[in-house]
């Protein structure tokens, strides 16, 4: 028992180095395929080195862990760098930073957790061993990788990280369209984000932060995605563009309804929502079957 809650002690952090050692792990991945992907690096690397070093499986197996759980600990204080390492992106190149993360941290991963194996060879092969070591963690990136590529969509964290800062950014989208309501008495009547933006330009409040068209699309990333293959816009709501707020009043008892919005891929409705009462636009989640979304969608 004693031996069962150890290991699992050890996987733990072998695990949650996702955002240590590999700094920007989950950041690219969903936890379900880093999860996978760390499993099957601590036996490949349980069974390529300790094959070399010639120890037997089950002993390498917990060197392997305890290694894991050292680079966790030694490494683990870069994830706090993680934000510095990255500016707040829009439209990233998903594949790109993929392939870097690996190999980027491959080096001192490898390294770090060489200083523990070394431990269980002579003297003699300890330098050979640090350089095997270095060597598997690099051999074993393609692998890696198409664990992590198995999902149709695995750029799960790049997905939600961009469909924030898309968000963020569609504030300044709020105070440009309520000025536009406020100065003409009616929503836009653009019906796709290039016409909406040019519609409102002349009450755009801060050229430096403007919004783009790409910030209303929801962020979709395939297996070798480059950047946003603009595949799903946000919808306009048909029922609401062009009318008077008088007009919306009388069409509907919500408080709130959808203005711009997008299905995200974790199940909410996000965009920009109308509201009758102050007859201004705002940011707000919704989920899907929410009355106020079947009203809009019909």
């Amino acid at each position: 028992m004693r031996t069962r809650i150890g290991l699992g002690l050890l996987l733990v952090p072998a695990l949650a180095r996702a955002n240590g050692s590999m700094g920007l792990g989950l950041e690219i991945w969903s936890l379900e395929s880093w999860a996978a992907y760390c499993v099957a690096m601590i036996l490949l690397e349980a069974w390529l080195i300790g094959k070399r070093a010639k120890i037997a499986f089950p002993k390498s197996l917990l060197i392997s862990l305890c290694a894991n759980f050292v680079t966790g600990m030694v490494c683990g204080p870069l994830g706090c760098c993680a934000v510095f390492l990255h500016p707040g992106s829009t439209n990233p190149n998903p594949l790109l930073n993929s392939i870097i993360v690996l190999i980027v941290f491959a080096i001192p991963s490898g390294l770090v957790e060489s200083f523990l194996w070394t431990r269980f060879v002579p003297s003699d092969d300890r330098w050979k061993l640090v350089s095997w070591s270095v060597a598997i963690h690099l051999m074993t990136i393609p692998v890696g990788w198409a664990i992590l590529m198995v999902p149709e969509h695995p750029y799960r964290g790049s997905e939600m990280n961009a469909s924030v800062w898309r968000s963020m950014r569609m504030q300044s989208a709020c105070s440009q369209i309520n000025a536009y309501i406020q100065e003409t008495n009616r929503v836009p009547k653009a019906m796709d984000a290039k016409s909406l933006l040019t519609e409102t330009r002349e009450f755009a409040q801060n050229s430096r932060y403007a919004t783009i068209a790409i910030d209303f699309y929801v962020p979709d990333f395939g297996r070798f995605s480059t950047g946003e293959e603009f595949k799903h816009p946000r919808r306009f709501n048909r029922r609401i563009v062009g009318k008077t707020p008088e007009q919306i009043k009388k069409m509907t008892r919500f408080s709130a309804v959808p203005y711009i919005t997008g299905d995200s891929r974790w199940g909410d409705i996000s965009g920009l929502f109308y509201y009758p009462e102050s007859g201004t636009v705002g940011r707000r989640f919704f989920r899907k079957g929410d009355p106020e979304v079947d009203w809009a969608l019909q």
